[in-house]
C-alpha cells in the first residue's frame, strides 16, 4: 500500500441501508420465512427466542444468546423413539447419523444420545446458516446510486476498511479493489464471516447460575444438563474469530500508522467489532481525528461514549 496514505474509511452496514439494500438482520429473516422456512423454524426451535422481533434485529449478538432451559428441558421429556422420530422428518441424512449411532451406542445409554442429538442439531443448523446467509447476500438488491454519497471517491490517500459483504464501493463508486479490504470476506468468496462473541466460560457460567435458581439443582435432569453443554460446545463453531481475522489482516493494520483521519459511514461500532477498532487505534495512536456517521441521537450519544472510552479527544459526528 501508498506509504502517504492518510485517511481511512469505515464502512458498515448503514452505508448500504443508506442506499435501499435491503441488508439488515430483520430482511435476513423475512429471506429465510420465504425460502428457507424449514431452516427457520429449526433455528425458532433451538433458540426460543422470548422476543423474535429483537432476538433478529442482533441476529450476530443472538446467535450466542442461547435458551438453556427451554430446549434441553423439551428433548429431557421425550424418549428415544420420538427423538428419532423428530429427526428422521427434519434431516434429510438424519437416518445415516442414527443408523451410524446404533451400531456403537446403546439406545439405553439416554444422557450420551441426546448429547450427540444436540450435537448434531446444532453442527446441522449452522452448516445450513452458513450457506443461506451467503445466498442471501448474494441475492440482495441493487443499491440505488440517486443516494450515492458525494464526499467517497477514489483517492491514493484514502483507504478503506469495509466490513459489508457487498461490493458497492467497487461496482458502483469505482473504487479500486487494491484500496478496499473486506474484513468479513466479500460476496466473491464461498466463506463470510459473522457470528456471536461470547464464551464458552460465559455460557457455562449462565447455565450454572441457571441450575443454581432451580427448585432442585442437584437433582437427575435426564439428560437435560448433556444437552446443555453440547450445545454451548457447538454454539463456539459460529462465534466470529476476530483474532484470526485480525491476523489475516495484518498487512492492512500495518499500513495505518501515517492515518491522520478516520472516517465512519454506517458502521455501528458494535461489541463484536471492536477489537477491529481496538487495533486499528494500535496502529493510529489515539491523536488521530475521527468523523463518524449517526442516524439516531442514541446512536450518536453511543458512540462519542465508547470513542471517548477508548481515548479518543478529537471527533466530529455527522448524520447520516
Amino acid at each position: 500500500m501508498n506509504s502517504t496514505i492518510d485517511n481511512l474509511v469505515i464502512i458498515g452496514n448503514g452505508f448500504d441501508l443508506h442506499h435501499k439494500i435491503r441488508c439488515n438482520y430483520s430482511n435476513y429473516r423475512y429471506w429465510l420465512i420465504k425460502n428457507n422456512r424449514e431452516l427457520y423454524n429449526r433455528l425458532k426451535r433451538m433458540y426460543c427466542p422470548i422476543d423474535p422481533k429483537s432476538w433478529w434485529s442482533t441476529f450476530e449478538a443472538s446467535l450466542g444468546q442461547l435458551n438453556l432451559k427451554k430446549y434441553p428441558h423439551q428433548q429431557s421429556q421425550k424418549n428415544y423413539w420420538k427423538v428419532r422420530e423428530d429427526l428422521v422428518t427434519q434431516y434429510s441424512d438424519a437416518e445415516d447419523f442414527l443408523d451410524n449411532y446404533e451400531l456403537s451406542h446403546s439406545i439405553e445409554d439416554w444422557t450420551f444420545f441426546i448429547e450427540s442429538v444436540t450435537r448434531y442439531e446444532m453442527e446441522k443448523i449452522i452448516e445450513d446458516l452458513n450457506e443461506s446467509f451467503h445466498d442471501w447476500v448474494c441475492n440482495l438488491n441493487k443499491p440505488k446510486m440517486k443516494y450515492k454519497v458525494k464526499n467517497i471517491e477514489d483517492s491514493l490517500d484514502t483507504i478503506f476498511l469495509n466490513f459489508n459483504y457487498t461490493k458497492t464501493l467497487e461496482d458502483y463508486y469505482d473504487i479500486d479493489e487494491d484500496s478496499v479490504t473486506h474484513i468479513h470476506s466479500s460476496i466473491d468468496s464461498p466463506k463470510l464471516y459473522f457470528g456471536h462473541n461470547r464464551t464458552t466460560d460465559e455460557l457455562l457460567k449462565e447455565y450454572v447460575d441457571l441450575k443454581a435458581y432451580s427448585n432442585d439443582p442437584d437433582k437427575d435432569d435426564n439428560g437435560e444438563s448433556n444437552c446443555v453443554h453440547s450445545m454451548i460446545n457447538s454454539v463456539e463453531l459460529i462465534k466470529k474469530p476476530t483474532d484470526e481475522i485480525i491476523l489475516e489482516n495484518s498487512s492492512f493494520f500495518n499500513s495505518l500508522s501515517n492515518i491522520q483521519k478516520i472516517t465512519t459511514y454506517g458502521f455501528s461500532f458494535s461489541d463484536i467489532d471492536l477489537p477491529y477498532i481496538d487495533e486499528i487505534l494500535s496502529y493510529t495512536g489515539k491523536k488521530v481525528f475521527v468523523e463518524y456517521s449517526y442516524h439516531s441521537n442514541k446512536e450518536k450519544e453511543y458512540i462519542r461514549q465508547v470513542l471517548s472510552n477508548k481515548g479518543i479527544k478529537q471527533m466530529k459526528p455527522f448524520f447520516f
